[in-house]
């Protein structure tokens, strides 16, 4: 039986979060089970362009300071790191430059740090490279952001150590594994080369929609906790209403032997299951129907249903500042450079979004055929229906 720990944790109120944060670790054990004395700790956390904190795309600086505070008092001596698109800029506009600073921590771009090998992951994707910070530390901590995502559903704790990864590598791993279980059985090989001893989720105010970054602001409540980030994922996607093995990464991760992403699996600490669970979270419009969709049938039959439904990039021309992130960021080198905007190549696009995921400006929209929206519209129904269906529940005590 695996712990994980869900606290409530309505605001980002210091002392809130400080005693949410403190609890979900006090709940698995205490924190001397995760850092000792003297211990380098590197904290990974969710900050890979500029937003600020309110649009609940980073991991919230309050819930950083209150971690450090805690790794501080145990002895240990943090560092916190990422791979920001923008640089130091995004750090900045995030809060997390500024929660560093108050608590003396340095902070660190992973982009201009060294890159080691580590090995290759069982999956065959080539996970050969990990930033040294991440694997010379004695412990390395996942502090990620509860959001949606359009290839893996969700982003937790699992995906959130894909920012370990070189930068060029991350890029052709959007191109290269195009099939939204291919991409999630990659982001699985990671933890065949790096382990998180402890994953924290904020999941105060969490993303839905059209996560990582052009969705929005969904409060959730809650901090989670655990040793073991698949389950961490899994309680996590049960709280927002999924059935944790429609997320892939936990699926494949639970195959594998590399965490628990069964519930009946997972003792839950703190707050009942039930009192934090949302019904009516919404998710990216390629992720449900059309995604699992696209698993379950066979390859070309789930290509040409994906052809048909997967939601597209437009560039709105009135927000768009012709800036050129969306085309260096572009896997299949689908964007080119032109006037008044990019202009974007469908023949090439694989809907992988990332034009969507880096655009500071918001300019990236996604346009859905009338086919997908049928298909997102009768499955909200039937979930609609299904959850009338359900015998009330009584308010927990």
């Amino acid at each position: 039986m695996v712990d994980v720990s869900l606290v409530p944790c309505r605001s980002y109120e210091e002392k809130e979060v400080l005693d949410a944060v403190a609890s979900s670790i006090e709940l698995l054990g205490g924190v001397s089970r995760f850092v000792k004395s003297g211990d380098s700790v590197f904290v990974k956390v969710n900050n890979f362009d500029a937003h600020e904190p309110e649009k609940a795309a980073t991991t919230h600086p309050a819930v950083l300071k209150a971690l450090i505070r805690i790794i501080h008092e145990a002895g240990a001596v943090p560092v916190v790191g990422e791979d920001p698109e923008g640089g130091e800029r995004d750090f900045e506009v995030s809060g997390i430059a500024a929660a560093c600073r108050e608590t003396g921590v340095p902070l660190v771009n992973l982009r201009r740090e060294r890159y080691v090998e580590k090995g290759n992951g069982s999956g065959g994707a080539a996970i050969r490279y990990v930033a040294e910070r991440v694997v010379e530390s004695d412990v390395l901590i996942s502090l990620a952001k509860l959001k949606t995502h359009g290839t893996t559903a969700i982003t937790g704790a699992v995906k959130n150590l894909y920012g370990c990864l070189p930068n060029g590598t991350r890029k052709a791993n959007h191109y290269r594994y195009i099939r939204p279980a291919a991409f999630s059985a990659m982001i699985v090989d990671m933890l065949e080369v790096m382990r998180p001893r402890l994953s924290i989720v904020d999941g105060v105010i969490g993303m839905e929609g059209e996560g990582p970054a052009a969705g929005s602001p969904r409060e959730v409540g809650c901090i989670l906790a655990g040793s073991d980030p698949v389950s961490v994922d899994a309680v996590a996607s049960a709280v927002v209403g999924l059935d944790p093995f429609d997320v892939d990464t936990t699926r494949i991760a639970h195959e594998r032997g590399l965490g628990a992403g069964d519930l009946e699996a997972i003792r839950i600490r703190g707050a009942p299951l039930d009192s934090l669970r949302l019904h009516d979270f919404v998710f990216s419009r390629n992720t449900f129907p059309v995604t699992f969709l696209r698993t379950a049938l066979p390859d070309f039959a789930g290509d040409i249903l994906f052809s048909w439904t997967a939601t597209k990039p437009r560039i709105n021309g009135s927000l768009c500042e012709n800036c050129g992130t969306c085309a260096d960021n572009c896997p299949a080198e689908a964007i080119e450079a032109s006037e008044p905007s990019p202009a974007i190549d469908y023949r090439k696009c694989t809907r992988c979004l990332c034009c969507q995921e880096f655009c500071r400006h918001r300019a990236v929209l996604s346009h859905q055929p009338w086919m997908g929206k049928a298909i997102r519209a009768t499955y909200y129904f039937l979930k609609k229906m299904a959850i009338r269906a359900r015998p009330a529940r009584s308010s927990p005590s």
